[in-house]
């Protein structure tokens, strides 16, 4: 009888190791079913933060209780209402994100969940749908899986997660994780959502689940309970700076709060679908650039020169514009506008996918990044596909649109009114997707009849809701947005169309356009939009200063004089209107008396940098340079991102014999005003000027 042969060596290790994982799969499985909850279900090891319910309780005249939206809640999401106890027959869906969700700049009624909300009642006839509108302004993914946290204990059947563009706009800090490898990062997130893991951290010295929340997040980022942006601080966005390691934890975090909802969403039985969202590319500029970390000075300033040699050629001679820029692209491929302007100029030139490829490099340059960055994109796609989740790539149907309608995939200006919110039609392209999403899914049958005509009917009822009013107010307020954001060219675009539907008598709207068009040189054409809106209402206060600034610019100080006296006569504690009548006695050659007023304006406020800037002109013309000098300094100090400052400080140095100074303020002043023409021309100048 021949022997037996003994199992290898590596095949006991094979049986030793399924054997143990077959008793911790076995223990986590009797784990589940006594109830323990894995540690991300209640707590985010990444931040933590006392959540505030968006839903309260509200009585029904037949005794039931219906959840309705906080008051405190209402200045970030749109008021919705539902029945505490879901109906018999009704499927709920919760939609969840930022402002995109939320339907800015508009509201609920024309955002992506109000026309999912009507699409399905007409699609699918079978079933009764509720879809509540659950986007926050300004809310990240740390926020919205506490809110789904929240929403898990009104029986919901899907969750949509519309998540990335806000994940950089709160200060956040991470302890520890820098030093951390990727790998094990992954490690411990993946660990964290099993309930082994739980049990273990229990069990551990320094576990006990009693402990306060303020020992509990000792290691965490610690944030408020609603949000506080870093651009609604004063220094807005100077506080954004390049910062790697910072971005690749935010990420980081990003990747495990996306998890962390899949995971959330299949343990209470939900459909989740997770939304790759996305963004304008051309008619964009990046919010901020900076050098990358290993650019000299010297090439930094060739850059910049090339930045401003190549936007005197755009249009007259695109193909050197064209190598001009690639060859400032060579030297610093990290300076986001940079790779802005490149990828216009290949655009103009037709040679769009390379222009896709600049665009898309500048908005994931940006320092400060307001659009979700490339990285997500593929993110959202693998965890929906590691996690038994849905989702849209929303990226792939804005391209698929943008090339049925242009012939190119770079979306702009004619799907988006900014970087990242739709217009009325892109709500309703994500509207359908979603719909087709959840068919492909199973999850609805679409009744006999439904197709383009049923769908226009749809869009007929959705869009009579907003009326030009509504919209133009909307667009006003997000022109007024991004003016303060130093996006002008995009907000006089918006101005503009805010004057098409509100019609000539809206004086603010006049006013702002006459903003962007004096920002842009137009003097005149500012002039008539100030006039318009004095005409429309007299006591404008800031529209006659604006005006008097105006004139005062183009050469009519005599014009300006009434305008300043109505605005100092209105309100004497004004400071601009002091600095401006300083400015008209500077322009008439008065400047011993020009300069008392504009002291009288630092007299109300010290670090008034307008008025710095222009007592500096004063002191300039007298020959007090020493004394200019130091008032732009003061001024640039006070506002960084004040570009007359950098342009006038520039001026002087120049004068002083320091070039090298020049130039470089001169670049700032176009990294802050990418359209500042006459810095643009003297910075060409002197640039021309050096030796070859």
């Amino acid at each position: 009888m021949a022997a037996r042969r003994r199992p290898s060596r590596a095949r006991r290790v094979l049986v030793q190791l399924l054997s143990v994982a077959a008793f911790f799969v076995a223990l986590e499985l009797a784990l589940a079913l006594a109830g323990f909850r894995p540690l991300t279900d209640s707590e985010d090891p990444y931040v933590g933060f006392a959540g505030l319910p968006l839903f309260v309780e509200e009585m029904r005249a037949d005794g039931g209780v219906d959840m309705v939206t906080a008051p405190n809640k209402l200045s970030l999401f749109n008021a919705q209402r539902f029945s505490r106890d879901k109906p018999p027959g009704v499927k709920r869906v919760f939609a969840l994100g930022g402002s995109t969700t939320y339907g800015h700049p508009y509201d609920d009624r024309v955002s992506f969940p109000a026309w999912l909300r009507e699409l399905l009642a007409d699609a699918d006839q079978q079933q009764t749908w509720e879809v509540i509108n659950c986007g926050g302004i300004s809310y990240a993914s740390y926020r919205e899986a506490v809110l789904m946290e929240e929403l898990l204990a009104y029986e919901p059947d899907v969750f949509i997660l519309y998540s990335g563009p806000n994940e950089f706009l709160e200060a956040r800090t991470y302890p520890g994780l820098a030093d951390t490898p990727g790998v094990l990062l992954r490690l411990g997130a993946a660990l964290s959502r099993t309930r082994l893991f739980a049990l273990s951290r229990r069990a551990l010295p320094g576990g006990n689940p009693e402990r306060t929340p303020a020992t509990a997040d000792e290691e965490r980022s610690r944030l408020a309970p609603e949000v506080s942006t870093l651009l609604d601080q004063e220094a807005g966005l100077d506080l954004y700076t390049r910062d790697d390691a910072l971005r690749d934890d935010i990420l980081e975090h990003f990747r495990f709060n996306l998890a962390r909802m899949a995971d959330l969403a299949a343990d209470a039985g939900a459909h989740m679908i997770l939304v790759a969202p996305a963004s304008e590319l051309r008619d964009c500029a990046p919010f901020k650039s900076e050098h990358g970390p290993e650019v000299s000075e010297a090439d930094a300033a060739r850059v910049i020169r090339d930045l401003a040699a190549a936007d005197a050629l755009q249009g007259a001679d695109n193909d050197q514009a064209a190598a001009m820029l690639a060859a400032a692209v060579g030297i610093d491929p990290r300076y986001a506008l940079a790779q802005y302007r490149l990828g216009e100029t290949l655009f103009a030139q037709g040679r769009n996918e390379l222009a896709r490829a600049a665009f898309e490099r500048a908005r994931d340059e940006d320092v400060c990044p307001l659009r979700p960055l490339g990285v997500m994109r593929q993110m959202i796609l693998d965890i929906a596909r590691e996690h038994g989740a849905s989702s849209v790539d929303f990226v792939q149907c804005v391209g698929d649109e943008t090339e049925r309608r242009f012939g190119h995939r770079i979306p702009g200006a004619e799907q988006f009114l900014d970087h990242v919110h739709l217009d009325v039609a892109g709500y309703r392209l994500l509207g359908l997707a979603l719909l087709e999403r959840m068919r492909d899914d199973g999850l609805l049958t679409l009744r006999e009849g439904w197709g383009d005509t049923a769908i226009a009917a749809v869009s007929e009822r959705v869009e009579a809701r907003l009326d030009r009013i509504a919209r133009g107010f909307a667009l006003r307020n997000l022109a007024k947005t991004l003016g303060w954001a130093g996006k002008h060219e995009e907000a006089d675009r918006l101005a503009q169309q805010t004057l098409e539907l509100l019609g000539d008598g809206d004086s603010e709207s006049h006013f702002l356009r006459g903003n962007f068009a004096a920002r842009g040189g137009r003097l005149d054409e500012a002039a008539t939009h100030y006039r318009r809106a004095i005409a429309i209402d007299p006591d404008y206060t800031d529209a006659h200063l604006n005006l008097a600034d105006t004139l005062i610019l183009s050469g009519h100080p005599e014009l300006a004089q009434p305008h300043l006296e109505r605005t100092v006569e209105q309100d004497p504690s004004l400071t601009q209107a002091w600095s401006v009548l300083g400015l008209l006695l500077m322009r008439q050659g008065r400047l011993d008396e020009a300069l008392q007023h504009f002291g009288k304006a630092l007299e109300l406020e010290s670090d008034n940098a307008r008025a710095l800037n222009n007592r500096a002109l004063a002191l300039g013309s007298l020959g007090r340079t020493d004394e200019a000098v130091a008032d732009l300094e003061r001024a640039i100090e006070a506002d960084p991102r004040y570009a007359k400052a950098h342009y006038n400080l520039a001026v002087l140095r120049e004068r002083q014999g320091r070039r090298d100074d020049a130039i470089r303020l001169l670049g700032e002043a176009l990294a802050i005003d990418p359209g500042y023409d006459d810095a643009a021309r003297r910075l060409a100048a002197l640039d021309a000027a050096l030796p070859r």
